[in-house]
């Protein structure tokens, strides 16, 4: 068995994969987007079984899936789940859709259309990029004068993306979020991020808390990455009125921190998944 680890940068999650595999004897290459070239005729994943994706690039991982699918070879996760999870839009809809809570959320392509329906929800409103992740280019605005001045900014910055406004509901939550960490459909591990800043995420400096498993959690993330259809995924949920509400699903979530408050293997386990198929 050999398998494909797609990741233009190998940070500490990567590492801790690649150690995990070598311990069962699995061969394992590193497939870094930058020094490929696709075509009908491309040899580089030949005897490739199966390809964990990794990258931190999302378009091109995107395209990189679609392209190994249409070629037969398995991927996780799915380019399908990959897609419908980095598009904001898209997940928050559907999760809607199908029952699950988020905040309230509005999506407009003007800036008159944005104001207005950040009117609607009322300030303060958070807006973010539809796609991307870290809490990079993510807001807190409490005015519409502050709203006019990021939308400026943003439209000013150029490209298409950059005129589609993302914008919801700012959840007043207990200086804490929640990651759950998915493989497989099972709800493996939790912890807290606390943080006495508004953005709780750890590459903003959220401070990683073990949390227990509930069986609330664990019956919401269950329904969540079934309906769209990720296998191993990091969950975010936050605390409010006595429920939970989500805030994203990440198809390539970072593990180092939940690692460290876990008793649980997160690399083992991803590994011990991947061989299970």
């Amino acid at each position: 068995m050999t398998v494909g680890i797609l990741c233009s940068k190998i940070r500490l999650e990567e590492k801790l994969l690649f150690r995990e595999f070598a311990k069962k004897n699995i061969e394992t290459i590193q497939i870094d987007p930058r020094k490929i070239i696709l075509s009908s005729k491309t040899r580089d994943f030949e005897g490739v079984d199966l390809v964990l994706n990794r990258e931190i690039g999302q378009t091109r991982a995107e395209l990189i899936l679609d392209y190994l699918g249409a070629m037969g070879v398995r991927t996780i996760n799915s380019s399908a789940a990959t897609t419908l999870c980095n598009n904001k839009i898209l997940s928050t809809q559907l999760l809607e859709k199908k029952g699950i809570p988020v905040p309230v959320t509005k999506i407009a392509f003007s800036q008159s259309m944005a104001l207005a329906a950040a009117h609607e929800i009322g300030y303060p409103i958070v807006i973010k990029p539809v796609w991307g992740s870290w809490g990079r280019l993510v807001s807190k605005i409490s005015s519409e004068s502050d709203l006019e001045a990021i939308m400026d900014h943003k439209e000013g910055l150029g490209g298409p993306q950059h005129s589609i406004f993302y914008l919801q509901q700012y959840i007043k939550k207990p200086d804490r979020d929640i990651r759950v960490f998915v493989i497989g459909g099972e709800p493996r591990a939790a912890m807290y991020r606390s943080s006495s800043h508004w953005l709780t995420n750890t590459a903003k400096g959220g401070i990683p808390q073990k949390l227990e498993l509930n069986k609330e959690i664990i019956a919401l993330c269950k329904h969540i990455v079934k309906v769209l259809g990720v296998e191993i995924a990091g969950v975010d949920l936050v605390e409010h009125d006595n429920k939970y509400l989500v805030f994203e699903v990440n198809t390539t979530p970072e593990f180092h921190g939940l690692n460290d408050v876990s008793d649980v293997n997160i690399a083992q386990l991803m590994v011990d998944y991947v061989v299970s198929l």
